[in-house]
């Protein structure tokens, strides 16, 4: 509820964030600023953000962020005593929002069918580093990983870019000229591309 008494748009939901790190936590860390009841699992050693960066008072200030507004309780998902706890949580809750591998939460018998049966209307937010289907959907990914291929595909673009261009620069140059002329003129062009300077070459 605000100061002036209005409620907030989001109070009466129950969010259960099961995420670690950025991408999952910030999603129920926005929730709870507008409102949500959101109970956060914490792995009995704690959350990673815990111990993340800059500390002010032995609290982490990435902590301080992106826990606010968060009721923690310590849940091992990986037992079944934790796994049992977590479904009990979840049976009257509104959103669940985890952040493992695919595969994980089915391994612990959290699976999205586990938990509709128990919960027809839980909205189950997955988030990971490359979905939940394809080839790369196995492995962690983090927004550095990802910012590094998309550059890697970025380069790839900008080198076929140059090929295409130096194609259409080279069909140019063959244009009306006689073997030994075209044969000439494709190797003058390929030294200037690579920086060289020769001799007869204009």
């Amino acid at each position: 509820m605000t100061g002036s008494g209005t409620p907030l748009p989001l109070e009466g939901l129950k969010v259960v964030d099961a995420a670690t790190l950025f991408a999952g936590p910030v999603i129920a860390t926005i929730m709870g600023d507008y409102g949500a009841d959101v109970i956060k699992f914490e792995h009995p050693k704690g959350d990673n953000l815990r111990s993340l960066g800059w500390e002010k008072d032995g609290v982490s200030l990435w902590w301080a962020l992106i826990g606010r507004n968060k009721r923690s309780i310590t849940l091992n998902l990986s037992h079944p005593r934790g796994q049992e706890l977590a479904k009990r949580i979840l049976a009257d809750a509104d959103v669940f929002i985890e952040g493992f591998r695919p595969g994980t939460l089915e391994r612990w018998n959290l699976a999205p069918e586990d938990l509709h049966a128990i919960n027809p209307g839980l909205v189950i937010v997955r988030t990971s580093g490359f979905g939940q289907t394809g080839p790369y959907s196995s492995l962690p990914g983090f927004g550095t990983l990802a910012e590094a291929m998309r550059q890697e595909r970025r380069e790839l673009e900008l080198f076929r870019e140059r090929i295409d261009a130096q194609l259409v620069r080279t069909r140019r140059l063959l244009e009306g000229r006689s073997g030994e002329e075209r044969l000439s003129a494709v190797a003058c062009e390929n030294l200037k591309a690579m920086g060289y300077v020769q001799q007869g070459c204009e």
